[in-house]
């Protein structure tokens, strides 16, 4: 509120505390120059208050016609927008992929799990290098980082039994719970 006419920036100058923060009907400058001044006051203390009351009072109205340019379900012999009917443009599908050829697989066996290379495959693809890393599955948290040696080995004193002869491939490192091989020909098999 902006008070720029000199008759009220006196009567409001006179209202004031001593703070200059608040505007006091009762205040006795005021008293001195004007009768009754309290009600002017609190006329003008709540003057923004009542313009905004005025301003944000809402008149709940509904108008079910206001976004039906927008949103509609078409109806059998309705009228409006849905006469419109917009080509829609066919969705293409692209025809699925080849499936591409797995390397290895694995699969679960008593006692362990086993890795094998797939009956079709392509022996063009090896030889390959092979990192196995093993960890017991936990609640929380990353498996292999909780890996402990008291779990189980892969390495040396390890029940790990590997079906590879020197045609298929060999064993590079076995350490704890990471095996790690070379795969010549596609004819693996451990557990």
């Amino acid at each position: 509120m902006i008070a720029d006419q000199e008759e009220i920036c006196s009567f409001l100058g006179y209202a004031e505390n001593a703070a200059h923060t608040k505007w006091i009907g009762s205040a006795e400058k005021l008293k001195e120059h004007y009768r009754n001044p309290n009600k002017p006051i609190q006329a003008i203390k709540q003057s923004l208050v009542q313009l905004y009351d005025l301003l944000s009072e809402e008149i709940e109205e509904v108008d079910e016609q206001a976004l039906h340019d927008f949103f509609w379900i078409d109806e059998p012999g309705a009228d409006g927008p849905s006469k419109k009917k917009q080509k829609k443009t066919p969705i293409v599908i692209p025809p699925p992929k080849e499936p591409s050829q797995r390397h290895f697989s694995i699969s679960t066996v008593d006692g362990g799990f086993s890795v094998v290379t797939p009956k079709d495959a392509c022996p063009d693809n090896y030889p390959q290098a092979v990192k196995i890393e093993v960890a017991y599955d936990v609640e929380a948290g990353n498996p292999f980082k909780k890996y402990s040696p008291h779990d189980f080995k892969l390495g040396q004193g390890g029940n790990l039994k590997i079906a590879l002869t020197k045609e298929t491939g060999k064993v590079v490192s076995r350490a704890e719970n990471v095996l790690q091989l070379e795969v010549k020909s596609p004819r693996l098999g451990c557990m």
